[in-house]
């Protein structure tokens, strides 16, 4: 009889797994990514996915340390809340949604928790970001016409960004499971990994823009990373070997000589991107008159201005004031000690990796609008951290 109902057990375990962990997954990254100005009912997105998390999976739990952790980022935007609310809607609701993010950063690393786990019907839910990445350079192919800078439902510097995010979380699955762990490596598993690395860069490429490049070296480096922490040392040279020989191969084509040119590899003034490049400049340029003859302590915003300098610490400096970028810079400081010192526990330090695309593209392109939930990151983390956050209990799920 307990046989029975153990097998009944897991069998549940297995359903509840392939089915709910999969939807989880996919409401984190439509609140990470809910598209500009995209509405139910002129409600934004987000609302409506953040709301799914919390009341449908997470059953409104909501911990001490998630309320302290809004608290103080409600009162380190406090300035934009204050002066944006009459004018710019955008601009706001960015920063409402870096205070409502902190609960699906939390979900998040339950989420993580599950999936690394030997729960019944994980193994199967991990091929899902890499069957995901092939899917969408598959319809990026397909749809993206002959434009100079392609993209898939987002824009670019938002495409790159999601692409990014989802190789690495493969990326981060395939080293959690074959390189950190007794586990025998999957040839096929590094094989698709391989692959997926490949189209990565290729979408990223096609994106046009800079943030793309850097991203894409850090992909890169870190699948490096994880291939020499493999223990098979043939099985090293080979997927290092297999991975650059394209590239070599590609040096002296007409393919490679069309990527140098393209915008993505050039960081300065050249051709048909100087005034972008000019548009950046003139924000660090006008810093020391900023500070001189401009309300530096509550930013333009305070003027009914809004500015949009391609940097997410400017854009709290020039619209916000003194104080919320002062505080961005401090956590990330204290962001960086703490993971530094090894402080992060195995979920948060997955959670970092994955969210650097979004990291990397908020210092060169974006609003908080974009990158509410790199603010809501950064100034969370280190509380979250200290309070030791509990496992959350979702519905469906033995904890």
């Amino acid at each position: 009889m307990s046989n029975v109902i153990i097998k009944k057990t897991l069998n549940q375990d297995f359903w509840n797994n392939v089915i709910l962990l999969p939807i989880d997954l996919i409401l984190i990254f439509c609140s990470t990514f809910p598209g500009e100005n995209k509405t139910v009912y002129e409600i934004p997105l987000f609302f409506v996915f953040w709301t799914i998390i919390f009341v449908l999976r997470r059953n409104f739990i909501l911990s001490p340390a998630e309320i302290s952790a809004q608290i103080f980022i409600f009162l380190a935007l406090l300035p934009i809340f204050i002066q944006f609310y009459q004018y710019n809607f955008d601009y706001y609701f960015g920063a409402i949604s870096g205070i409502l993010y902190v609960n699906s950063l939390v979900f998040g690393t339950h989420v993580i928790e599950r999936l690394l786990s030997n729960s019944p019907g994980c193994k199967i839910v991990r091929w899902l970001p890499a069957i995901t990445l092939i899917f969408l350079g598959v319809l990026s192919q397909q749809f993206s016409g002959n434009e100079p800078r392609q993209s898939f439902i987002f824009g670019p510097n938002i495409y790159y960004r999601i692409i990014g995010t989802i190789f690495l979380l493969n990326l981060v699955l395939v080293h959690e499971n074959y390189s950190s762990k007794k586990e025998k490596v999957s040839i096929l598993s590094l094989i698709t990994t391989i692959f997926c690395l490949t189209i990565a860069l290729s979408l990223m490429v096609k994106t046009g823009s800079r943030g793309a490049t850097v991203v894409g070296v850090f992909m890169t480096l870190s699948f490096l990373y994880t291939v020499l922490h493999i223990r098979l040392n043939w099985l090293k040279f080979a997927s290092i070997a297999i991975i650059f020989s394209p590239f070599v191969l590609a040096i002296n084509s007409s393919f490679s000589k069309s990527i140098i040119d393209s915008r993505v590899f050039w960081f300065y003034d050249r051709g048909a991107s100087s005034s972008s490049i000019a548009v950046r400049e003139g924000y660090w340029q006008n810093l020391t008159s900023f500070f001189i003859k401009d309300n530096f302590l509550f930013g333009e915003g305070s003027q009914y201005i809004y500015s949009y300098p391609h940097n997410i610490y400017l854009d709290l400096l020039y619209n916000g004031g003194f104080l919320p970028c002062v505080i961005l810079i401090g956590f990330t400081a204290m962001y960086g000690i703490l993971l530094w010192k090894g402080k992060l526990n195995r979920n948060w330090k997955i959670i970092t990796i994955i969210c650097s695309p979004i990291y990397i593209g908020s210092l060169l392109s974006g609003t908080l609008y974009d990158n509410y939930s790199i603010i809501s990151l950064i100034l969370a983390l280190p509380i979250l951290i200290q309070n030791q956050v509990p496992t959350i209990a979702t519905k469906n799920q033995r904890v």
